[in-house]
């Protein structure tokens, strides 16, 4: 089953807080992922990307992380039988 195409958006979190939402469609149909913005600090917390735009939720925006997948990480896996076979080509992106 091939990825046909990949979307992100910046949504509102149950706080209020910005956050990504991700739409990925395949053949067997629409699923989506909405990630809320973490408030732990520990050393394994996955990574933010945030905007750092202080007009902008205090600079807690992802405009820029939801560019970076719908122009770069979503194409590049659009396409792909297995996620996996794209993460493989996409390294450290």
């Amino acid at each position: 089953m091939s990825i046909q195409k990949i979307m992100a958006q910046e949504i509102l979190d149950s706080h209020g807080n910005p956050t990504a939402e991700v739409d990925l469609f395949t053949a067997k149909g629409w699923f989506w992922a909405a990630l809320p913005s973490g408030a732990c600090t520990g050393i394994h917390k996955a990574l933010e990307l945030q905007d750092g735009d202080e007009s902008r939720y205090m600079g807690k925006g992802v405009l820029k992380a939801m560019e970076h997948i719908n122009k770069t990480l979503g194409p590049a896996l659009v396409e792909k039988v297995h996620v996996r076979e794209g993460q493989e080509e996409l390294g450290d992106t």
